[in-house]
């Protein structure tokens, strides 16, 4: 099925999105053999001409359920083991816009995964921009947690616009917190009850040039942030001095890791992002290149993630690229022809297997034992 969404794995089973037809459907798949195990189908469909069709985000497992949202917004929590659900909340109607105006703030679609924390649900919200806010009448639109288990609301939070990217949990001075990349803004949130304690201004906008890369930890108590666009990344130290919290720039650049759908991967003080189209090694205590990808073999618009001392990389055009993570040069270690047209999907590793997929296909490698 059609879609930019990647697999989560657990045990032999391998959780995604896509589109068929009219039909949002989270899929689970055989890890051993691609054997359709269930499926779970929402009628709706999301498509635009530049960021194409179906689910761009990627599934959420904890223990025996499945979190996912889908690109209008539908969101489920599923039983692992047969796809039944559990319960399911329309982001949309919570948000106060019909999918008309949500596409117009942002053409792109709903891309946010799901984090589990803590009992809590936690996904990116939105809202109509307009005086009274969302239907409810109130401003809080940056964040919403429900509880994982019945999905209640819990709480609402934040009053910056959505994003494409996906909130993550950060130890920041000691206290575990939620950072959250909006439309303009990255914001931390306490996870009980989602008040901000700190922001910085991260400028972008939903509907053109847009942020879409999640927020990464960076040595102690430090949050980077890139995008595309243009843009570049920013490196922000994130302290509490006297129970006020403050958001300071380490450095900002708009030379290196311009990760426009990646996020950069870190390792030590090292960072690996596709920047502007060719993997960067930056040395991100200054903000200085290492190296960058020759040209004749860039990755494009695709994504990388860092499996121990080895890059995994998608290109966009298809090809999987095994790259040293090492400072010092590029190496190419190994190129694997796999997918044959334009793949944005995040390549998954899930011990010796490697999933990739696009709007088309899906492929599932066994790697060769340690």
């Amino acid at each position: 099925g059609q879609g930019w969404s990647s697999f989560a794995v657990a045990g032999d089973q391998a959780i995604t999105l896509e589109q068929r037809d009219d039909q949002e459907c989270l899929t689970c798949y055989r890890l051993s053999d691609g054997e359709l195990v269930w499926i779970q189908r929402h009628t709706a469909r999301h498509e635009n001409p530049l960021g194409g069709i179906g689910p761009r985000s990627t599934p959420a497992i904890e223990g025996d359920r499945v979190y996912a949202t889908t690109a209008t917004g539908f969101l489920w929590c599923a039983d692992r083991s047969t796809g039944d659900v559990v319960w399911s909340l329309d982001l949309l109607e919570l948000a106060g816009w019909d999918q008309t105006a949500f596409e117009t703030a942002a053409p792109w679609g709903y891309a946010c995964s799901p984090l589990i924390v803590d009992g809590l649900c936690v996904v990116s919200l939105g809202g109509p921009e307009s005086l009274d806010g969302p239907v409810d009448g109130s401003a809080a639109r940056s964040l919403v947690a429900f509880d994982a288990a019945s999905g209640q609301l819990v709480w609402k939070a934040g009053e910056d616009q959505l994003s494409y990217a996906s909130p993550t949990v950060m130890t920041l001075d000691g206290q575990r917190q939620i950072v959250s990349v909006n439309e303009k803004t990255v914001t931390g949130h306490q996870i009980t009850d989602g008040r901000v304690m700190w922001t910085f201004q991260w400028p972008g906008s939903t509907n053109t040039g847009a942020n879409c890369a999640s927020p990464v930890p960076v040595m102690k108590d430090r949050v980077l942030v890139g995008k595309g666009y243009g843009g570049g990344s920013a490196l922000v130290s994130v302290t509490q001095r006297e129970s006020v919290w403050e958001a300071t720039d380490v450095w900002r650049s708009n030379r290196v890791l311009k990760t426009k759908f990646n996020h950069t991967c870190v390792d030590g003080e090292v960072g690996y992002g596709i920047s502007n189209g060719s993997l960067q090694a930056v040395d991100l205590s200054d903000a200085t290149s290492f190296w960058t990808q020759p040209r004749r073999v860039r990755v494009g618009q695709g994504q990388v993630v860092l499996a121990g001392d080895v890059l995994v990389l998608q290109d966009e055009t298809g090809d999987v690229v095994l790259v040293e993570a090492n400072a010092n040069d590029y190496n190419e270690l190994l190129r694997i022809p796999a997918l044959d047209s334009k793949t944005w999907n995040i390549p998954t590793v899930a011990g010796r297997y490697l999933l990739v997929r696009n709007d088309r296909q899906a492929i599932c490698f066994q790697l060769p034992a340690l």
